[in-house]
């Protein structure tokens, strides 16, 4: 029984381990463009970017995905004009994942695509509900946020009041998302109460 159980617990836990890495900068050099949404799979979890009231966008040059107000030029996919691809202050890039997930890493460049920031410049939402503002890009590492954010929607908002300032605009360069299985929380009050049972009989006998 207890290889039966040990068994059935390293597998609900081994789901959490298989983590999906979202890598825009490198998907944006293979070409880039805009779409009212755009989607990326990997390992099984499938999210999708857009930009309310505008398009999401893949930026070549070490960037990623940012958010263009109006597409045209060759194709009807390039953002015009060309410098207006990044998030600037007041536009909101959406990931929707198709399950819950643990958001456990972020990355960004600058609007001139450094990592040179200015204080403040973004927000973070999951689900509607505020959940991070960077108050100090010190904070993370060279642009990379690592922490544990649960959800299926995740908003990054520019909350800057300078639409010119390069560092204050920002593109999201990738991230890290593992999945959390509803079974595990199923499970594991079932588990607990089952453990409890045996050990209440055993002390009984």
């Amino acid at each position: 029984m207890k290889k039966v159980m040990l068994f059935i617990v390293s597998a609900v836990f081994s789901v959490t381990a298989n983590a999906a890495s979202f890598d825009f900068a490198a998907i944006a050099n293979m070409g880039e463009y805009g779409a009212p949404s755009i989607g990326f799979t990997d390992g099984g979890i499938t999210v999708t970017a857009t930009a309310p009231g505008a398009n999401a966008y893949l930026d070549a040059g070490n960037a990623g995905l940012g958010v263009c107000q109006v597409l045209g030029g060759t194709g009807g996919d390039q953002c015009v004009p060309g410098n207006d691809d990044n998030i600037e202050s007041g536009e909101n890039l959406v990931l929707t994942f198709n399950g819950e997930i643990e958001l456990t890493e972020f990355s960004f460049v600058n609007g001139a695509h450094q990592l040179d920031f200015t204080d403040g410049f973004f927000s973070l939402f999951i689900d509607g509900i505020a959940a991070f503002t960077n108050e100090a890009l010190a904070n993370g590492v060279f642009g990379v946020f690592t922490g544990s954010w649960i959800g299926t929607e995740f908003s990054f908002v520019n909350t800057s009041a300078d639409e010119n300032n390069t560092a204050q605009q920002f593109y999201l360069s990738g991230v890290t998302a593992v999945p959390v299985p509803a079974a595990l929380f199923l499970f594991a009050p079932a588990l607990l109460g089952f453990m409890g049972l045996r050990r209440k009989a055993k002390l009984a006998a």
